[in-house]
């Protein structure tokens, strides 16, 4: 039975790995800043390591007797004045230099689709930066980029309940967003087949549109769909970095940047956005 650490535990693909691992037999070390997080798991971890990914020296011992790591640890929005960089890359990095000095074989790093496109966006280019950092070591690497989780399609209900759904362009971009639970069971799968990098998305590809009024039907709510010109779209990004700091405009420069061009990608899994809509009413 292989130990498996698991970084970013408490994140929505964390609890959802550490559910998949246990349920295959796996020991499952988690880090956490805080114990009192272990509660949050529907499977609970066999052990649990308290302690900050931004501090090294609160990760001592942290990979001891560990044969893979995975970690989905980054932030969306920055807070606590960490910036992307301290925790996207640094964290990581911390962690991973750790693993090599433990004699860990195998880290699993998640980062999103077309990442290398998107370094133009600060959270995407300190994702990326450890992508690159991690390529460069003498440990065996696997790298996961899912197309976008169910539980970013929130924002779609949010919006068609006030009968309005908004798009840039005109709404024919393409995505295929996966359950959190169905990545969870592929990232396990990839680490079986020593995959080196993994593009995943859903079982089903939407247009934007199509999400759009899957979220209105999902309400029984006759909405409307407002198109607005592609062009406002870059003069934000242009304008954004210029006149709001990086805590505001980060996570915008991300979903924006993303909507250049399609996000869809291989299809895994099995549960569809129709279901989770219908659960998140």
């Amino acid at each position: 039975m292989k130990n498996i650490l698991i970084v970013g535990a408490s994140g929505y693909l964390g609890r959802h790995l550490v559910n998949e691992a246990k349920k295959l037999g796996y020991k499952v070390r988690v880090l956490l800043r805080r114990e009192a997080r272990e509660g949050e798991f529907e499977n609970h971890p066999d052990e649990v390591f308290v302690g900050q990914a931004t501090e090294p020296v609160s990760l001592e011992n942290l990979c001891n007797d560990i044969d893979i790591v995975i970690s989905s640890l980054g932030i969306t929005r920055q807070k606590d004045g960490m910036t992307y960089r301290n925790v996207d890359y640094q964290a990581n990095k911390n962690i991973l230099d750790i693993a090599i000095e433990s004699g860990v074989s195998h880290f699993c790093y998640v980062s999103v689709l077309n990442g290398p496109q998107l370094r133009s966006s600060k959270l995407v280019d300190a994702k990326e930066s450890f992508v690159d950092y991690l390529k460069s070591q003498n440990i065996k690497s696997s790298i996961i980029r899912p197309s976008g989780f169910f539980s970013d399609m929130k924002d779609f209900q949010s919006m068609a309940k006030k009968k309005k759904i908004y798009l840039f362009g005109d709404g024919s971009l393409k995505i295929n967003p996966i359950d959190g639970s169905d990545l969870a069971t592929e990232i396990i799968k990839a680490l079986k087949k020593d995959i080196e990098e993994l593009n995943i998305g859903g079982p089903v590809t939407y247009s934007l549109n199509q999400i759009g009024q899957l979220a209105f039907e999902s309400l029984n709510i006759d909405g409307k769909i407002v198109y607005i010109p592609d062009f406002f779209r870059k003069i934000i990004l242009k304008v954004l970095p210029r006149i709001t700091p990086l805590s505001f405009y980060g996570p915008i420069q991300f979903f924006l940047s993303s909507m250049s061009s399609d996000g869809n990608t291989d299809e895994f899994g099995s549960r569809k956005l129709t279901d989770f809509f219908g659960k998140t009413i």
